[in-house]
């Protein structure tokens, strides 16, 4: 499935703040783009806007064709906040958080029952199975939140900043759990992140935003960065950052990203 955005902005009514100017950007099918830029640059506000959760100013948003409602998300999407507890229910255990999404969409099956267990023995959280959320240490909370937003094989996933607050280890683990979905079902990604490292070995496209309040009218207000060839392979991804071709396609984004922050 496709995303498409077209003109669009959006502003806070209070206090009143524009976040978003008049933003065009097409994703295709099965691409996965990495969402940067400065804090209050709105990349957080652009995936709710395309989750469904808020309404743009003016412009839309359009999956596969169909244009996106306020509170009305498509069946087919997956969306993690920054917050794990977010997209948890407290009073489940971990074993009918991550069955949830399937017997809401009446496909909770031997075969959809599987593919979930199988995330959690990948996740390492099968032990924790009985437990309750409010358990569960923070990475544990972090990879299940994960493990529910791929538990449908969703055709869309956005991520908001997904390993924010874990550490570095965990953090790698999950980059090799998420790309190794990626090359299996080839969904479509957008996920928001502040380190250069996960944009550059996990997404196929880096999308930089700028932050209005220090844009000028001659400047862009995002940046689309050329195609990184670098990823398409099943190396663990940590690995990769030694890797002569990825260091000069990250220094290649960190030059650029001080060039647009800098003007």
């Amino acid at each position: 499935m496709s995303i498409e955005i077209r003109n669009l902005s959006f502003e806070y009514s209070f206090p009143k703040t524009k976040v978003l100017q008049n933003i065009n950007l097409k994703i295709e099918k099965g691409e996965v783009v990495a969402l940067m830029g400065g804090s209050g640059s709105g990349k957080s506000t652009l995936i709710k806007i395309i989750s469904s959760f808020l309404k743009p100013t003016s412009g839309e948003v359009f999956v596969n064709g169909d244009k996106v409602v306020l509170n009305h998300p498509f069946k087919s999407i997956a969306y993690v906040s920054q917050s794990s507890t977010k997209t948890l229910f407290p009073w489940l255990t971990v074993e009918n958080n991550i069955y949830y999404p399937n017997k809401l969409r009446n496909q909770l099956n031997h075969e959809t029952k599987k593919y979930c267990d199988e995330l959690l023995k990948i996740l390492e959280i099968e032990h924790r199975r009985k437990s309750f959320p409010l358990k569960l240490s923070g990475g544990e909370q972090k990879r299940l939140s994960l493990a529910v937003s791929l538990s449908y094989q969703p055709e869309i996933i956005l991520l908001d900043e997904p390993f924010s607050g874990i550490d570095f280890k965990l953090a790698e683990e999950l980059w090799d759990v998420l790309y190794l979905d990626f090359q299996k079902r080839n969904p479509t990604v957008l996920f928001v992140t502040h380190s250069l490292d996960e944009a550059t070995i996990l997404a196929d496209r880096v999308i930089f935003l700028n932050n209005l309040k220090g844009l000028s009218k001659t400047e862009k207000n995002i940046l689309d960065f050329e195609q990184n060839h670098i990823v398409n392979n099943h190396k663990e991804r940590y690995k990769l950052l030694l890797n002569p071709s990825v260091v000069n396609y990250r220094n290649y984004l960190l030059e650029n990203f001080n060039l647009a922050v800098n003007e």
